[in-house]
């Protein structure tokens, strides 16, 4: 509504009577339109106050609602969490039960038992009844105190070992059925060796704690070898059986210097010597230097050719390597096989000698 107030006609004049009726029709409509509004204000304040009460009443139930759900979620999950924490205790015992009687497991110190009863700290027991500190222990009842090695039923062992049904050790080995060795030594075959540092073969000594040969293992032996107690030792005619009494002259380089005592005697006891005997011994040096290498299909690709006029193509060599060659022998690879030329024993080795040797050589 717009209001149309001229005054500019009526100034100088009293024209109250003319206008006024105009005004007040305006003020009239003013007032009608301003009770209109506020019935319509009134109206909307109204409907908005019933919608935002609607409104409130609707999120309330929803709320309500919404809150019993997460009540209700809530104790179904706290449910679930209570049954699946019986169900994972359950497993745990069960588990642990199964663990506590399995046949094979890791033990608590990292070590492994297999079988029946059988227990390790960190070490290996495998058989019913097995057991082992630090070692291993293989078979029924089978032992290891410490950090030897049982093997076998009812074997034991200390810090030794023990191969065998009833075989049993403490710091040595035993092999075999019932042998024991109750001292670091060894014992081979039924029996036991109560003496520290020996070899014995059933009832039977076969090294003595200096590491000799007992004198009554040798038998006739010794008869024919220099004894080391004795260096002065000479053989009789008895010691010599089977060779012929006459020998022949011997040429050559092979002197009396190279002869084996055996043979000096045989010598002694010919008369001088006419015909042939059985063996001739002599000893030789083998020069490291000397080794020439040459390819060989059997992998012997050293060889050496020592210098002995009077050897023939025909004899057959048997070298004995001195005790103080033998590790070079060993280390170099040494052919078992050797072989005579005219003039000449030669040998085959893998590798070349890291040192000059001493042998004996029997033709």
């Amino acid at each position: 509504m717009k209001l149309n107030l001229d005054f500019t006609k009526y100034i100088g004049k009293t024209l109250l009577k003319d206008w006024w009726p105009i005004v007040l029709d305006h003020i009239r409509q003013i007032q009608n339109a301003v009770n209109t509004n506020d019935a319509a204000l009134t109206t909307e304040v109204s409907d908005r106050e019933k919608a935002v009460s609607a409104e409130a009443a609707v999120r309330n139930a929803a709320d309500n609602i919404l809150e019993t759900r997460i009540t209700n979620e809530e104790s179904a999950r706290q449910s679930a969490d209570t049954a699946l924490g019986s169900r994972i205790d359950t497993e745990a015992e069960a588990r642990k039960a199964a663990d506590d009687t399995k046949a094979d497991k890791e033990t608590l110190n990292g070590g492994f038992a297999g079988g029946r009863s059988a227990g390790a700290s960190d070490g290996g027991a495998i058989g019913i009844n097995a057991s082992t500190a630090g070692g291993a222990a293989v078979g029924k009842n089978a032992k290891s105190r410490e950090g030897g090695a049982a093997l076998g039923a009812n074997a034991s062992a200390v810090n030794g070992g023990a191969v065998g049904t009833g075989a049993q050790a403490t710091d040595g080995f035993s092999g075999g059925r019932n042998a024991i060795s109750t001292v670091d030594a060894i014992q081979l075959g039924t029996g036991t060796n109560t003496k520290a540092k020996t070899l014995q073969v059933y009832d039977y000594t076969l090294m003595e704690k200096d590491g000799t040969i007992p004198e009554e293992r040798l038998g006739d032996i010794p008869v024919l070898l220099d004894k080391k107690a004795d260096k002065t030792h000479t053989h009789t005619a008895a010691d010599i059986t089977g060779l012929p009494t006459e020998l022949p002259p011997i040429s050559g380089s092979v002197t009396m210097e190279k002869l084996s005592d055996d043979v000096k005697n045989a010598i002694a006891m010919g008369g001088g010597g006419t015909t042939a005997v059985d063996q001739i011994s002599m000893e030789i040096t083998i020069p490291q230097s000397d080794w020439v290498n040459e390819a060989d299909p059997d992998g012997y690709d050293y060889r050496i050719d020592i210098s002995a006029p009077s050897i023939t193509s025909e004899q057959e060599p048997e070298v004995t390597f001195h005790k103080s060659s033998l590790l070079t022998a060993s280390k170099a690879g040494i052919c078992a096989e050797a072989e005579t030329t005219d003039g000449a024993l030669r040998l085959w080795a893998r590798h070349k000698p890291d040192a000059d040797m001493t042998a004996r050589v029997r033709l």
